[in-house]
């Protein structure tokens, strides 16, 4: 599932509206014309600027969005973890009963969770990786895990 180019009818919506979108995903395309057509459409002004907790998290994953509008960032945001993950999914070739740790935290607290082995149950099309005998909490981003090839490995990996 790589980030999609955008589609044909954007490509021609941008052309009417004057965007260029020629190297954009998809999703900073719908946010560029969601921009231009918010102004268009509503009367009142508000402030479009990317939020202190999204750029944050853009720094986080080696983005810079402070000069993009809060959708354009949150666009750039989610092809970027979208990316992580695909690349962590390809690199680690998780199934299910895969062992795994989390190693990253994408998160704007300082709270990390302890070095706890997880089963991996399933994989969904979005690439989420869910977790054997847990409830709502038991998924993750892989790019957020680490596949552990034994023990041996979690414990030399806490030192």
């Amino acid at each position: 599932m790589p980030v999609n180019k955008q589609s044909k009818y954007q490509k021609q919506i941008a052309q009417l509206l004057g965007i260029n979108i020629s190297k954009d995903s998809w999703r900073v395309a719908a946010a560029k014309i969601h921009d231009v057509v918010d102004v268009a459409i509503n009367s009142r002004i508000r402030d479009n600027s990317p939020t202190e907790a999204q750029i944050e998290l853009a720094e986080q994953i080696g983005l810079d969005i402070s000069k993009d509008t809060y959708r354009i960032g949150f666009a750039r945001i989610a092809d970027k973890l979208e990316e992580l993950n695909e690349e962590a999914l390809s690199r680690m070739q998780l199934k299910a009963g895969d062992k795994v740790v989390f190693t990253e935290h994408l998160s704007l607290d300082e709270e990390s969770l302890p070095y706890l082995v997880q089963t991996v149950s399933s994989i969904g099309r979005n690439g989420k990786v869910y977790f054997k005998g847990t409830t709502n909490n038991g998924q993750a981003w892989p790019a957020q895990l680490s596949k552990v090839e034994s023990i041996d490995a979690l414990s030399n990996r806490s030192k």
